[in-house]
């Protein structure tokens, strides 16, 4: 599980899902970039409820760390359409020569309807892949 993917920091305000950044939002200051008090810090912020839900971050991430994860990979995408699927949060893996994005598999239908409209500019060409549950945070390189 990962405390600054698997919590949807932006949707909650929060510009940032640094650690230093949280914690000043939550009223507590931590000397960030130290092992000890990195982890320390997380704990007291995992443990602190969300005002949007008003259950623990810990809960969310919880919950978040179980759901099916998949890779969609935008082969064939126009090398115009960089820039958007950057900005989506889409990196470039040189290996396959393709932009990837790890999404929830509940994002794939918005997701794909997005790159229909925005990237291919029609039907969807792309690839997805089922990543286990144990090789989520590992990266993706074929």
């Amino acid at each position: 599980a990962c405390s600054c993917t698997q919590v949807d920091w932006q949707a909650k305000g929060y510009t940032s899902a640094k650690l230093e950044m949280l914690s000043i939002h939550h009223g507590f200051y931590v000397e960030a970039h130290r092992a000890l008090n990195d982890i320390d810090a997380t704990l007291y912020l995992i443990s602190m409820k969300d005002q949007t839900t008003d259950g623990t971050y810990l809960l969310e991430i919880v919950s978040n760390a179980f759901k099916p994860t998949l890779l969609l990979i935008a082969r064939g995408s126009p090398f115009e359409s960089k820039d958007v699927l950057k900005e989506r949060g889409y990196s470039w893996n040189s290996a396959i020569k393709s932009w990837q994005s790890k999404i929830s598999k509940e994002q794939l239908p918005s997701e794909t309807l997005w790159l229909e409209a925005e990237v291919y500019k029609g039907k969807f060409r792309g690839e997805v892949r089922d990543i286990p549950l144990t090789e989520t945070f590992r990266p993706m390189l074929s």
